[in-house]
Order: C-alpha cells, then structure tokens, then sequence
C-alpha cells in the first residue's frame, strides 16, 4: 500500500505526515492487501469571510476494482481526513462484503 499525500497552501512537515499515515494505517489495516495506492489531496475551501474548510479528497487504487474518490469536509486537517477515511472504510467493506 503506497500512501501519496498533498496538501495545498500549507508547508507539509514530517510530523502531519506521519500523523496522517497512522491514521490511514489504523483505519485501512485490514484491506492492506486489497488496496494498491492511496492519493490523500487536502485543500482549503473559503467558507465565510473570516472561516476556513478543509476539503479531504482520498482516491483508492483497487486492483481488479475501478478506483474509489471519497472527499469529506471537516474544521481542521486531521477531522476532514478522519471524516474521509470512515467514509473510504465503509465503501470498502461494502464492496468487499458483495463478493462474500
């Protein structure tokens, strides 16, 4: 599973990296073999004069499945990123679930 990550008009330091990489690793464990590539591009998206959103956008690379596009919105990096990646977890146990 190979973990691509963007973020948009913010400096990406190791510590949110690694933050966001264990949040997708305690998440996603269980389809590790089921996922090729995961893309994570987080943006921000003006909301009123003073409020900013963060938009979380999460593509899954499945082999053998077309490609998963989740987004989420959330206040902070790490809620829209939590928010997109429950999503993605119940899309996959959902397909998963169908070819049991």
């Amino acid at each position: 599973m190979k973990l691509i990550l963007t973020l948009q008009d913010k400096l990406q330091n190791a510590a949110t990296k690694m933050q966001i990489s264990r949040l997708v690793n305690n998440k996603l464990a269980k389809y590790s073999d089921n996922i090729r590539k995961i893309t994570i591009s987080v943006k921000d998206i003006p909301q009123d004069k003073q409020s900013t959103m963060k938009q979380c956008s999460i593509e899954l690379l499945l082999p053998g499945l077309p490609s998963m596009q989740i987004k989420a919105r959330g206040k902070d990096l790490i809620q829209a990123t939590k928010r997109a990646l429950q999503y993605s977890q119940q899309q996959l146990a959902h397909k998963y679930q169908l070819g049991h």
